[in-house]
């Protein structure tokens, strides 16, 4: 990519949706390795367009990060440099809660894309974040997006919940294991953008009942989230939730 002395971010999941306003953002002050899941003409456009903005600012890579040979593939393709790793992408399926094969199925899949492949991701990409934290000579960044959900009961998502609350646990760990080259920051959002597939269990009227501050928050909230994130060096081993007051109101 351009300038050598720019920091570097990589965004999973980055071309879509909130990944999208994250990438975004960091794109100001980041040469930028923006991950999609699999090829695809609007994440070529996407980057394509970070790059008209600022020519060589900015790359697409493709992996299925539930498979750990893709996985280390891409993190291969990173670099020596690597400044902030954003662990956006993310599986939310519904199959309910009736203790099956289905949900068995479901449970594996869940705990691998939402824990095993941002944990192993991110010891893939160890020697990059801590050779950047001693030239930098600051802790580098790693931030993890989980659900202000986790802490509690999700009806008929009992799977995802859990693979969400094992993700607040590996936080810690992380945060842990990689001290204090690397910092591990959770961010737990609610409601910021309307599901591609809708709830119909989750009304409007529940929204705004288990929130404080109305129903919905905006992609910008989390942008907000991980800048402060960003530059609090101080600031490690935590979960930020950026939920409208959910985790510690609900009715």
């Amino acid at each position: 990519m351009g300038d050598a002395d720019r920091p570097v971010a990589l965004v999973t999941g980055g071309t879509h949706r909130v990944g999208a306003s994250i990438s975004t953002s960091l794109h100001g002050t980041h040469d930028l390795i923006v991950h999609s899941r699999v090829p695809n003409p609007r994440a070529t456009e996407f980057v394509d367009g970070l790059n008209r903005r600022r020519p060589a600012s900015a790359r697409l890579v493709t992996a299925d990060l539930d498979s750990a040979g893709a996985l280390y593939r891409l993190a291969a393709e990173v670099g020596p440099r690597l400044d902030v790793l954003i662990h956006n992408a993310s599986r939310f399926d519904s199959c309910g809660d009736t203790f099956d094969a289905a949900w068995a199925e479901s449970l594996t899949r869940h705990m691998a894309t939402n824990v095993a492949a941002p944990v192993l991701l991110t010891h893939a990409l160890e020697d990059a974040l801590r050779t950047t934290a001693a030239r930098c000579q600051h802790p580098t960044l790693v931030v993890w997006l989980l659900d202000t959900r986790a802490d509690g009961v999700f009806p008929k998502h009992s799977a995802y919940s859990l693979s969400r609350a094992a993700g607040g646990a590996a936080v810690q760990t992380l945060a842990h294991n990689l001290a204090p080259d690397v910092r591990v920051v959770g961010i737990a959002p609610g409601t910021v953008l309307h599901s591609d597939r809708p709830l119909k269990a989750i009304s409007e009227e529940t929204q705004k009942n288990q929130a404080l501050t109305g129903p919905y928050g905006a992609p910008a909230d989390i942008v907000r989230a991980i800048e402060f994130a960003r530059t609090a060096h101080f600031l490690n081993a935590t979960i930020i939730s950026v939920d409208g007051g959910r985790s510690r109101w609900r009715t």
